[in-house]
């Protein structure tokens, strides 16, 4: 009997005597019956002892011959691999293969003395089986797919144990990997440069084939192009019919020849100083000649008064930028030779010593011109009447 159940009885008893004694009390029994009482609960109190006591094994330990023997540790049923090489679909490219290899005996006793061995090679055929059919740039899609086929116990091909595998990782090593993203990369670039030259082939064969074909094709392939505009096409159209003879190494066709402008003639080379002629050099253009250009763009005349008063003052705009020289040269190209190449000397009284102006001078160097009067406002004559004939 354990410890408990002697409290618990002693509890019970004392319980029960203290209901008793104020039951007596409460009735008034006589003195003999207090003694009767007690007696009574202890013979009960000692009852429950006797009940509550377990039987004892008539064939336990101390009852048999031989001792106790010690009890053989649990044998350990379980196998780490760390980086197992596993081939994978392409040559030299191998995965690295971690787990934990759990086993349990089928049949007793093993006839093989180490069942671990049997229980790690097969779980290592078995994710063989799978790694040789994944690409090695799958690593982490096949890790997941052995957990998958490594997580059930199979037995092994000689039926003593059963096996499974825990914590499963496949990777690659680095420099393969590297080495697949850089081939990777590159078949990309190589894809897209492939496209790219089928698509300028195609456009070439369109254009040589097809639009440049013939002028007419030409010209109509132009004019749906630029949105029906037939005055822009009409006007490339020798340069159409040339670029089509171009593309098909061929001279312009007849019947277009009409539409060809000439093109200008090249200039003819000058002699060599060994055939004892020497080519005329071609004019130099001056700065006056190009004033003059401009002047006639603007529509000015040489020999107008507006064209010598801005003559005047381009000179002397060019004076002050320091260029004496090309001053000259224009007053003397638009205001005549006579005209004098240095400004008049000034007096120390501040007069300048310049002859004074001839009838000629008075052309050439005129005044600044009155503006024109608007032709609207001038008085037109009025019309001849019938009254003012005579």
């Amino acid at each position: 009997m354990s410890s408990g159940h002697g409290t618990v009885v002693a509890f019970v008893t004392l319980i029960s005597g203290l209901f008793v004694a104020i039951v007596g009390l409460a009735t008034g029994w006589p003195l003999w019956a207090w003694p009767a009482a007690g007696a009574l609960l202890v013979g009960t109190a000692l009852g429950l002892l006797r009940l509550l006591r377990p039987r004892e094994d008539p064939l336990g330990k101390q009852y048999t011959s031989c001792p106790d023997l010690p009890i053989d540790p649990p044998e350990r049923r379980e196998e780490r691999l760390t980086a197992v090489t596993l081939h994978s679909a392409e040559a030299d490219y191998d995965f690295l293969f971690s787990a934990v290899v759990r086993w349990r005996p089928l049949v007793e006793p093993l006839c093989s003395p180490s069942p671990g061995a049997l229980a790690v090679s097969a779980v290592v055929e078995r994710a063989a089986q799978l790694t040789r059919r994944l690409p090695p740039d799958r690593s982490s899609l096949g890790q997941y797919q052995l957990r998958g086929v490594l997580a059930a116990m199979a037995p092994e091909p000689t039926g003593q144990v059963e096996a499974m595998a825990e914590h499963v990782s496949l990777t690659l090593a680095e420099s393969d990997a590297r080495r697949l993203e850089r081939l990777a990369t590159v078949r990309k670039e190589e894809s897209v440069w492939e496209h790219e030259r089928r698509w300028e082939t195609s456009r070439r064969e369109y254009l040589g084939g097809d639009v440049l074909q013939d002028p007419g094709r030409a010209v109509v392939w132009w004019l749906s192009r630029n949105n029906d505009d037939v005055r822009r096409t009409v006007d490339d159209i020798d340069l159409l019919a040339r670029l089509s003879s171009a593309a098909n190494n061929q001279r312009v066709p007849e019947e277009f020849k009409d539409l060809v402008h000439p093109l200008a003639a090249a200039p003819e080379p000058e002699a060599s100083p060994a055939a004892g002629t020497w080519a005329a050099p071609d004019p130099v253009s001056t700065a006056a000649e190009h004033v003059e250009e401009a002047l006639r763009e603007w529509g000015w005349k040489t020999g107008d008064p507006e064209t010598a008063y801005a003559t005047q003052n381009f000179a002397e705009l060019l004076r002050h930028m320091g260029k004496e020289q090309d001053a000259d040269q224009l007053l003397q190209h638009f205001l005549g030779p006579e005209w004098p190449t240095e400004p008049p000397e000034e007096t120390p009284d501040g007069t300048d010593t310049a002859p004074p102006p001839t009838d000629e001078d008075m052309f050439t160097r005129p005044a600044a011109p009155e503006p024109p009067s608007d032709p609207g406002t001038q008085d037109d004559p009025p019309p001849d009447e019938p009254g003012n004939a005579a």
